[in-house]
C-alpha cells in the first residue's frame, strides 16, 4: 500500500470538502444579510377617494364586519360606532379607466334588542373619477337610507 498516495487523496478530498463547505457558508451568510430599503422615489403612490360613514341611527351601534375591494385605508375590523360618534373614514382606491367599488358590511346592534341584522355600503369611483355610494343592502327590520353627499354621509332612519 502507498501510504503517500493515500494521504495526498485525503488531504486533496479535505480540501476540496473544505471549499465546498466554505462555499455553503458564504453564500448561507450572503443570503441572510439585510438588503437595502426600496428607494422612497421607487414607491409609488396610490391615488385614492376618501369616503366618511356617519352613524345617524338612534339607538344603534355599528360594528364593521368586512371591506371588499380595493382600498388605501379603513378602519380596523370589529371596530364599533354609536350615533354621532364621528365618521369612520374609507379610502377608495382610484385607477385609471376603471371603475372601483368598496362594499362595507356592519353588524346593526339595537340598544337593548342585540344584534338585528346587517348592512351593505357600495362606495364606488367610476372611471372619469366620479364618486357615487348607496345603501346596497339592509337585512334589518327597518327602513334605512344614506343622507348627505356621496363623500360624506349619514345612514339614517326612513
Amino acid at each position: 500500500m502507498n501510504w503517500k498516495r493515500t494521504i495526498t487523496a485525503g488531504l486533496s478530498a479535505l480540501a476540496i470538502s473544505g471549499v465546498l463547505f466554505g462555499a455553503g457558508l458564504t453564500s448561507t451568510a450572503h443570503a441572510a444579510t439585510a438588503t437595502t430599503p426600496t428607494a422612497a422615489g421607487e414607491v409609488a403612490a396610490q391615488a385614492s377617494r376618501n369616503f366618511g360613514v356617519l352613524n345617524g341611527l338612534e339607538g344603534v351601534t355599528l360594528e364593521l364586519a368586512g371591506v371588499y375591494g380595493k382600498t388605501e385605508g379603513h378602519p380596523p375590523i370589529g371596530s364599533t360606532f354609536g350615533p354621532r360618534q364621528g365618521y369612520q373614514h374609507f379610502e377608495v382606491q382610484t385607477a385609471f379607466l376603471q371603475d372601483r367599488d368598496v362594499f362595507v358590511t356592519y353588524k346593526v346592534h339595537k340598544d337593548g334588542e342585540g344584534y338585528l341584522g346587517d348592512i351593505q355600503l357600495q362606495l364606488t369611483v367610476d372611471t372619469g373619477e366620479e364618486v357615487s355610494s348607496r345603501l346596497s343592502v339592509n337585512n334589518t327590520p327597518y327602513s334605512m337610507h344614506l343622507a348627505g353627499s356621496a363623500t360624506s354621509f349619514v345612514i339614517a332612519f326612513g
